[in-house]
């Protein structure tokens, strides 16, 4: 998945992982995988990909207190 040139092709990154979930029926434990399989594969120092892997726990653990 990606979002290249979503201003001429649409398709930005959200819309990007909805679609695939609703096409493949992926459950948001898959998103996660595919979610932190792209910090991890991307060209980040790794100070920075850190920092995303931490925003990306903090996310995940407000999502599960809500109702």
């Amino acid at each position: 998945m990606n979002s290249d040139d979503p201003a001429y092709f649409g398709g930005y990154v959200l819309e990007n992982y909805l679609a695939v979930q609703r096409g493949l029926g992926l459950s948001e434990a898959d998103l996660t995988v595919l979610a932190r399989n792209s910090i991890e594969a991307s060209f980040l120092p790794d100070a920075d990909k850190q920092r995303w892997f931490k925003s990306h726990r903090r996310l995940r653990a407000q999502r599960r207190r809500r109702p």
